[in-house]
């Protein structure tokens, strides 16, 4: 303590934990050239990943940078993903990346 100043505390605390580690951006290559609904894109996503590759998902939402915002239910199944990308799909490819790297 010294006089004349506040006294001060300091608190340590753990490593700040990130947001969103299970979720992944998922973009369909090449882009079909009309207007496709994002239902069918959705539908074709979740046959994609749970049908065929057994892999759970929470949700699959629309995206500004890619085609659906992808939230997996367990980390190592979005890594995976990400780092085997790009997957046959189709008459195309579709590619993993993570959430912020768009």
């Amino acid at each position: 303590m010294i006089s004349g100043r506040p006294v001060m505390k300091r608190a340590v605390t753990g490593r700040v934990q990130q947001h969103n580690n299970d979720l992944a951006i998922a973009t369909l290559h090449p882009l079909p050239q009309e207007q496709v609904d994002f239902e069918v894109f959705r539908n074709a996503l979740t046959d994609f990943l749970q049908v065929q590759n057994g892999i759970a998902v929470q949700a699959i939402q629309p995206c500004p940078f890619g085609q659906a915002y992808v939230r997996f239910s367990y980390m190592h199944q979005r890594d995976l993903l990400i780092n085997n990308s790009p997957h046959a799909f189709g008459n195309g490819t579709i590619s993993f990346i993570p959430h912020n790297r768009a």
